[in-house]
């Protein structure tokens, strides 16, 4: 219908022509149309008034996009299996995890019948948490969450930690002037759920929304931090949508101040439904960034001992031109549930989501992206920044490094970060030392803002002292290289 309705003003040379031509070639994509999308874009780029800056970025970083996009169709890693069950209604259905292996839940959008005659037309404000069970292998006797006490039409999106035996879920409160989308939890206590409980400031900062929460444990060398991740708009984010995160305080009993998971995970676009699958140590989250097949697609991005790492498309048959998010693995296992709009769902259209189940088939086809371990006895760096000439600048790559060292250091509380500063052999003794001091501390200072304390950072300034590669015999563009790779920050962990 869509592509209809742009194709028509493209035809009659509509005012709005050349937006109609961009989303065409966004729907052409989504049908896996790569060549037609990329012809589009490429004539539009060349008629676009070069003062549209804008739009002239848009089409271009598209245009860069669809190779690695027509790359995703041929790295399949999973088979998607769709369960024809009471779980898929005639409209959305959505947020799925277990409780155990055989008590499923979900959020479950229906018709409210009362609004609709009322307005003469179908509205789906009115959604409710769902309880299935297994039976002879299959999801039965759909019910209401039972036990929930509270208004369920208003909760959704829910999901659960077996480890602090919790339930966390979105609540969307519709107001006289506005809208509340904030965080809520609720103890599992024997077979009922108590009274849901709205999360404090900081996690629900009034003004902005709170949803799609995730509760796990992050665990390196038996040490385990329990860790909230949800998506907000707040500010400070990179674009529309972010997935931040939270650490526990054991000691207070509280949330610790939410921060941004960074631009490993976090882009211009939206990111949303973060779940980790503690067996693994793996994040996955939506985002409908232009790399993806078209609408939200879903990502993994693999955590280590320093921090969580670029993130990576899932591909097909997980991902599609449509949307997926809700993706949710079973931990310990090669099998768990995602939600799309893809047309081949119950219904066969894309107005509502589906759940779909998936089993991984093919182990060796996920690839989870790693890091240089840190090795125990001699402290070698974990990263290494270089700067230019005279400069203690960070680049938007290091920035992106040292939000994942923050992420990695306030989960490892048990780890010291060490900052030391380099420059090269050019200007005096005095300049340099001041140079690198101001290297080192650019960097301590970034980390103590993404909420690294103090006492648990040293920074050093060695000047010209410790050079990686020594000058000995150097000239020309050895010299030079020589001295590229000496205009550096170390960055070391230590074990307290």
């Amino acid at each position: 219908m869509l592509a209809k309705t742009y194709l028509k003003q493209v035809q009659i040379n509509d005012p709005h022509y050349t937006e109609a031509v961009f989303y065409l070639a966004g729907i052409e994509k989504m049908f896996g149309r790569l060549e037609k999308a990329k012809d589009l874009l490429t004539n539009l780029k060349g008629t676009v008034d070069s003062t549209n800056a804008d739009l002239v970025y848009k089409i271009q970083t598209h245009l860069d996009a669809l190779p690695y996009v027509k790359s995703l169709a041929n790295q399949p890693a999973t088979a998607v299996i769709y369960r024809e069950t009471q779980i898929n209604h005639p409209y959305s259905d959505l947020a799925p995890f277990l409780l155990d292996s055989t008590h499923f839940v979900y959020t479950h959008v229906v018709e409210d019948s009362a609004s609709s005659e009322e307005q003469g037309k179908r509205t789906f404000s009115n959604t409710r948490l769902s309880e299935a069970f297994l039976v002879s292998g299959e999801w039965a006797d759909e019910k209401d969450l039972k036990g929930f006490r509270g208004d369920f039409n208003r909760f959704l999106n829910g999901s659960f930690c077996a480890e602090d035996n919790s339930l966390y879920l979105t609540r969307v409160a519709e107001g006289y002037k506005d809208r509340k989308i904030e965080i809520y939890t609720s103890e599992l206590k024997g077979r009922r759920f108590g009274k849901a409980r709205k999360l404090p400031e900081p996690i629900n900062l009034k003004g902005t929304e709170n949803q799609h929460p995730f509760v796990s444990f992050l665990s390196f060398r038996k040490v385990k931090t329990k860790v909230l991740f949800f998506t907000s708009n707040r500010p400070g984010g990179y674009g529309g949508k972010d997935i931040w995160y939270a650490t526990w305080n054991e000691t207070e009993k509280i949330w610790n101040k939410p921060l941004n998971a960074g631009n490993y995970i976090n882009t211009a676009a939206n990111e949303i439904t973060p779940s980790f699958d503690s067996s693994l140590q793996v994040l996955y989250f939506s985002s409908n960034q232009t790399n993806s097949l078209g609408g939200y697609d879903v990502y993994q991005v693999k955590w280590e001992e320093t921090g969580f790492y670029p993130s990576k498309n899932l591909g097909v048959p997980i991902n599609s031109g449509f949307d997926e998010h809700y993706f949710y693995r079973i931990p310990g296992t090669r099998e768990g549930y995602f939600c799309s709009n893809r047309p081949d769902g119950k219904e066969n259209r894309t107005c509502c989501d589906d759940i779909f189940q998936f089993t991984i088939v093919n182990p060796r086809g996920e690839v989870f992206l790693s890091s240089k371990r840190t090795k125990e006895r001699g402290y070698e760096p974990v990263f290494t920044l270089y700067y230019e000439t005279n400069s203690e600048e960070l680049n938007p790559s290091q920035k992106r490094q040292l939000d994942s060292l923050s992420f990695s250091l306030i989960v490892n509380s048990h780890k010291t970060v060490l900052v030391k500063g380099h420059t090269d052999d050019v200007g005096g003794k005095a300049y340099n030392l001041t140079l690198s001091e101001k290297r080192a501390g650019t960097v301590y200072d970034y980390l103590a803002k993404r909420g690294v304390e103090h006492r648990r950072m040293l920074k050093a300034a060695v000047e010209m002292r410790e050079p990686a590669i020594p000058y000995d015999q150097l000239n020309g563009d050895a010299l030079s290289n020589a001295r590229k790779f000496n205009r550096r920050v170390e960055i070391y962990l230590i074990s307290q």
